[in-house]
């Protein structure tokens, strides 16, 4: 078998993709009932996903050192493609706990609710890896070298922040670093600048979220999360896309507890997660 850096990775996109098939299949669904398929199909996908980052930070640790240049973009992707499927796997809880919350901030004045510990970290995961994504989609706006004109890192963009908006609206304390909204901002601006068709698009459905979700946002977030500026006619500096530092490199997905849960913590927290747990926790 060939083991070349580019065997490899294609293997391993291979296997991403397959991923982001089996999470589309299982863990979304058509029909009304909730019942323990959403929390068997996510312990399932998070043993997917903790398994699949064993091999590629094994590769990474080989064949970069460990580390992630700005310049490779073989593996700026497929750490992208990894951090989208921990959003995708845990977004339908996240929005279970979005309908919590609106339920509870309609029968109470509080505008904060109560997670369970499993939930709670599998909040802190999907906001992890969001972040991860706009910051890394930054850093390749940095240099001008987003692929403006393929669909995929304008949906990474978009799919990352609609998670945040939902999580900071949730709970707030969870997103601890507010760079997001800035890096979401320069990302849809370098994208429209470039000819991105949906880029547009998405800017509006997210200023809409945002409007939506202004009254269900706890006062605390309003006063220290700036608001994003989506605006339409913002406008578009090439220079706010220096960077400091002459390299960036990221840490490895898991290696670093601030970017993402490690394999380890990912396969202990889809043990932890029972149906009694979630439901109550969600308020179904």
């Amino acid at each position: 078998m060939d083991d070349s850096v580019e065997q490899i990775n294609l293997t391993l996109h291979v296997r991403l993709s397959r991923l982001m098939a089996t999470i589309l299949t299982t863990v979304y669904g058509v029909g009304n009932d909730f019942d323990d398929t959403l929390i068997r199909s996510t312990q399932s996908i998070l043993h997917s996903i903790a398994e699949l980052s064993y091999d590629l930070t094994a590769f990474l640790n080989t064949h970069f050192h460990g580390l992630i240049s700005r310049a490779s973009k073989m593996a700026i992707r497929l750490m992208l493609a990894h951090h989208h499927c921990v959003v995708l796997t845990t977004r339908p809880l996240v929005m279970c706990a979005l309908h919590m919350h609106i339920d509870h901030t309609e029968r109470q004045k509080s505008q904060t609710i109560g997670l369970s510990p499993p939930v709670a970290s599998l909040l802190q995961c999907c906001a992890d890896s969001a972040q991860t994504i706009l910051q890394t989609l930054r850093t390749l706006a940095d240099d001008d070298l987003m692929d403006a004109f393929l669909p995929f890192q304008v949906e990474d963009a978009s799919s990352s922040a609609f998670v945040l908006y939902l999580i900071r609206a949730i709970a707030p304390s969870v997103i601890s670093n507010d760079t997001w909204c800035e890096n979401l901002t320069l990302v849809l601006d370098k994208l429209i600048s470039k000819g991105n068709l949906a880029a547009p698009l998405r800017r509006l459905e997210l200023r809409q979220l945002e409007q939506i979700l202004a009254p269900l946002t706890p006062k605390l977030a309003n006063h220290h999360l700036p608001q994003v500026n989506l605006d339409e006619g913002h406008e578009i500096n090439e220079e706010s896309y220096s960077f400091d530092h002459e390299e960036f490199e990221w840490d490895l997905l898991g290696l670093n507890s601030s970017v993402s849960l490690p394999p380890r913590e990912l396969l202990d927290l889809a043990d932890q997660l029972d149906m009694e747990g979630i439901m109550q926790s969600v308020g179904v």
